[in-house]
């Protein structure tokens, strides 16, 4: 029942937001924006009622589906925004045998890893000694600031692990509340919802088999892959980081309707799932700044502060709730180290450029820098390519700024080698996006779908 409660406020929310959603966008963004949608009630009625219950999270997630029907209600009413009837037209001129096999061997690919998440124990150190062991706390005493959480042996023992945005943690004490023994049916339903979202992106700007073979280069990352049965953080923010960029850039381009607000909710869920997404959060400021600058329309803008107010939130919360050490993991002052800075770039560029941890995916993106050299200097994609390498260039400078006094940053299982190729995958989706969507390489598989598909798409 909480499940389908979660699938349709998603659902709904999408709907609210924008009615130029395609079906297969709307349905794809269900479950993540329900799941966020119910991590932020969860958190709300910790703070306002002291509880987190199962009953409380029904409740909230009704109320906002009605609250979503109200709206759209008087939309209607008011002439805004008119319902229309659903239309459902077959047409397969797009179909091809190519796009068969790729969507084929996704599909198994995505079988073998659900029947993984539901059937194998969280295993995940991480997630042991983080947010599979708060989520039981959660469920058990029904609060956040629980007696793990506000436990400073247990912070100090737990390490970081603790100290990330809760969603994930909330959306697996759904699954303990509900009874469930398990919380990996979460890592399922964002898995195969991405998959989905990601090829109904790329659709809006490329034909369907450019877009769903660079969706099987997504699914086949070898990082990303393994990760998608991980309870860890890195998947489901990078889910909904690169789509709120995503979501973005189309806008930009098209100002299709709804679609600035929707991008921002999903950097909100972003933000309350990882805090160092706020390098993407600054990029998208600063191209808001430039839209404000030469269009003075301020939309963007106070859309972007309202999402980064999430960044706020938690920080504010988790240095009033939760205990922890004074020592910090960077250094708080400015500094040149050329050394250290050499370090730090050559160890990304080795991470990004082995084929055994990211596949084709980092190569693919400098190769099509190349390629569309000249296309980039004439703007091509301009806005997608500046939010990605400036808050990647950004996030990647978080690491030079990090404390190594220990000697352990650039060591096996150190921050550099453990936390940054785990970081990229947000970038991960972003760079095949770019690939898929640049001049040249659109071009090509666009002339190739011409070629094989069964009619004109």
């Amino acid at each position: 029942m909480i499940f389908v409660l979660i699938f349709l406020c998603g659902f709904i929310v999408a709907h609210t937001f924008s009615d130029k959603l395609s079906l297969l966008e709307k349905l794809s963004l269900a479950f993540p924006i329900g799941l966020g949608t119910a991590a932020m009630a969860m958190f709300k009625t910790d703070i306002l009622l002291h509880s987190i219950s199962l009953s409380l999270l029904q409740l909230s997630l009704i109320a906002t589906i009605l609250g979503c029907m109200g709206i759209i209600v008087f939309m209607h009413i008011k002439g805004i925004r008119k319902i229309e009837k659903p239309s459902f037209k077959i047409n397969l001129s797009w179909f091809s045998l190519p796009w068969a096999v790729f969507a084929s061997i996704i599909a198994y690919l995505a079988i073998g890893i659900t029947k993984k998440c539901l059937y194998w124990p969280v295993a995940e150190f991480d997630t042991i000694q983080g947010y599979d062991l708060l989520s039981k706390a959660i469920a058990h005493e029904g609060r956040l600031a629980n007696s793990i959480l506000t436990n400073v042996d247990i912070v100090a023992g737990c390490g970081p692990r603790l100290l990330y945005p809760p969603l994930l943690s909330l959306s697996n004490a759904i699954c303990y509340l509900s009874g469930m023994e398990s919380p990996r049916i979460i890592n399922s339903l964002f898995f195969i919802s991405w998959l989905f979202l990601f090829y109904a992106l790329l659709r809006r700007f490329i034909k369907p088999l450019g877009a769903i073979f660079f969706t099987f280069i997504m699914v086949i990352t070898p990082e990303m892959f393994a990760h998608a049965s991980f309870s860890l953080t890195n998947y489901p923010c990078a889910i909904y980081t690169a789509s709120a960029v995503i979501f973005f850039v189309y806008w930009y381009k098209e100002r299709t309707a709804g679609f600035l607000p929707l991008s921002a909710l999903l950097m909100a869920f972003g933000l309350w799932t990882r805090s160092d997404v706020v390098m993407v959060n600054g990029a998208l400021l600063l191209v808001a700044a430039y839209i404000f600058y030469k269009e003075k329309n301020w939309q963007p803008l106070v859309i972007f502060l309202a999402s980064l107010s999430v960044f706020f939130i938690w920080s504010f919360y988790s240095k009033t709730v939760i205990p922890r050490a004074a020592t910090s993991f960077f250094i708080t002052h400015l500094f040149f180290d050329f050394d250290k800075l050499s370090t730090v770039l050559s160890t990304a560029w080795g991470m990004l450029t082995n084929t055994q941890t990211y596949g084709l995916t980092f190569l693919l993106f400098f190769v099509a820098l190349l390629v569309n050299a000249k296309a980039i200097i004439q703007k091509d994609q301009w806005v997608l390519l500046f939010v990605t390498l400036l808050a990647w260039g950004g996030y990647t400078l978080l690491y030079y700024q990090m404390d190594n006094t220990d000697g352990t940053l650039f060591s096996n299982g150190g921050w550099m080698l453990s936390g940054y190729k785990r970081g990229v995958f947000v970038y991960a989706p972003l760079c095949l996006c770019y690939v898929a969507t640049s001049k040249h390489i659109s071009w090509l598989f666009d002339k190739l779908d011409d070629m094989v598909s069964f009619g004109k798409n």
